[in-house]
């Protein structure tokens, strides 16, 4: 059962002497407590109403809690002996609270990225791998050089990583000198974003899961060569110049690789050629100098006849 409301009472702080039209009495309106302890209520926050007739008019003054009624109106009553009785009456103004509790969202953004980094040696596709950090003469990764300020190395259980900051700073390339005096550098690329996801989507679209459709057998397999490409021409960066017998070896067999991508990517009649000739130009930028010497490879194939 609720609690009844406290009840209310007027007190003048002004002698009421009479009630003629233009008088005025300062008052103030108070609340007691369950103890009996008086609370003024403020004016504001109350109604006001006159009988017999609407005889007074409440003024506010400066103190929120207290007023003034001025007598604006008075009984004339045709028995001259009758005395009427002025009555003023204070309720509190209904109100409603609402509170509002909005709910915030956590929202997660793709801000970095760490790539492992794998190291291996020997010649011309047979290589084995190594720990750079556990050889008898350690690598020293002081020797890194980065080209980009948002870049840097970290090592972590033993393993060698590059950390890049922000995913917009791609390519990032770092090179890497090793205590026999080779140089190896790596060139990371790519286009990778962060899509943020309604959680009951996640069963539709799983992060980290490819949505395009699956390329058509032609551009996959030019895509599969060109990576090949790549990876094979990168596999000279870095490198010493060796004698010439071998520089002639070495750009003979290159040479015949641009050649065979070139006839293949001159038939492709796919969707993907803008892309495609884009990569073939990538793979063949990484031909290193002293390959090029004599035997000019050209950085894009030959237009359609």
């Amino acid at each position: 059962m609720a609690d009844e409301a406290l009840p209310l009472e007027i007190e003048f702080l002004d002698p009421v002497d009479d009630v003629e039209v233009g008088h005025s009495y300062r008052f103030q309106v108070v609340q007691r407590n369950h103890r009996g302890e008086k609370q003024q209520m403020t004016l504001d926050h109350l109604d006001f109403e006159f009988k017999p007739i609407v005889w007074g008019k409440v003024v506010h003054s400066s103190d929120p809690g207290v007023g003034t009624i001025q007598v604006v109106e008075i009984v004339d009553p045709e028995d001259v002996f009758l005395a009427p009785h002025y009555s003023v009456s204070a309720t509190l103004r209904p109100h409603a609270v609402r509170v509002l509790a909005p709910k915030k969202k956590i929202r997660m953004s793709a801000v970095a990225m760490e790539i492992e980094l794998g190291f291996a040696t020997g010649l011309e596709g047979k290589w084995k791998a190594f720990e750079p950090l556990k050889l008898p003469r350690p690598v020293d990764l002081g020797t890194a050089k980065l080209s980009s300020a948002h870049s840097k190395i970290l090592v972590r259980d033993g393993k060698v990583f590059l950390r890049i900051d922000g995913l917009d700073n791609l390519p990032s390339d770092i090179a890497l000198t090793f205590p026999n005096g080779e140089t190896a550098a790596l060139r990371i690329e790519g286009n990778l974003r962060g899509m943020p996801v309604e959680p009951d989507a996640r069963t539709r679209t799983p992060i980290g899961q490819h949505t395009e459709a699956p390329e058509d057998p032609e551009t996959a397999a030019c895509r599969a060569e060109l990576a090949e490409l790549r990876t094979y021409v990168g596999s000279f960066g870095g490198r010493k110049r060796p004698d010439d017998a071998t520089v002639e070896g070495i750009r003979r067999r290159i040479a015949a690789r641009v050649q065979k991508t070139k006839e293949r990517l001159v038939l492709y009649t796919g969707p993907k050629q803008e892309e495609l000739l884009q990569l073939f130009k990538a793979a063949t930028d990484q031909i290193p100098s002293y390959l090029r010497e004599g035997a000019p490879l050209e950085a894009a194939p030959p237009a359609e006849s």
